[in-house]
């Protein structure tokens, strides 16, 4: 064993001698209320549990004790007289027929495509300014990226695919 002071004063505090009264107190009452808590919830659990079995002997008393419901048993039905079936064909009126399809009625084949031609003088060439207030309402860029090239950039991407006309 270690025979330095320090080592002296570390197990005069581990026990307790060197605390203070009101230390020492509090500790005694904790531990005491600790103990306490023990007991009470020891008791708590017996009691719980024979409360539980007196509750599960009840049960069982009982149900041995009623007697099981009776059920009346169902009558043998009486035997079913047996009847001849036949079978028949059906009339004619009764028969449904197919009848192959008559060729006159059949459209002709459709076009594939449909030809449309631009008449001269039904349209006009618009400005800057023309193209951008069709746009009115949306934001939208004109980028020029040549003499003769522009390119119309919106904002939202939803109307680069076109939108309803105001």
């Amino acid at each position: 064993m270690n025979n330095s002071p320090d080592g002296h004063d570390l197990l005069h505090d581990v026990l307790g001698e060197g605390a203070p009264g009101r230390f020492r107190e509090a500790l005694l009452g904790e531990t005491l209320r600790l103990a306490r808590r023990r007991r009470h919830v020891r008791r708590a659990r017996s009691v719980i549990g024979g409360i539980a079995l007196i509750a599960a002997a009840a049960i069982l008393i009982r149900q041995s004790a009623i007697p099981p419901a009776s059920h009346p048993i169902a009558e043998t039905p009486a035997p079913v007289k047996p009847t001849l079936v036949t079978d028949q064909p059906l009339p004619p009126s009764a028969i449904i027929t197919t009848q192959p399809f008559s060729g006159a009625s059949l459209p002709g084949p459709l076009p594939l495509y449909s030809e449309v031609t631009t008449v001269a003088g039904n349209f006009r060439n618009i400005n800057d300014d023309d193209l951008l207030a069709i746009t009115a309402g949306r934001h939208a860029l004109l980028i020029r990226t040549g003499p003769d090239s522009e390119k119309l950039v919106f904002e939202d991407p939803k109307d680069q695919h076109g939108f309803p006309a105001n």
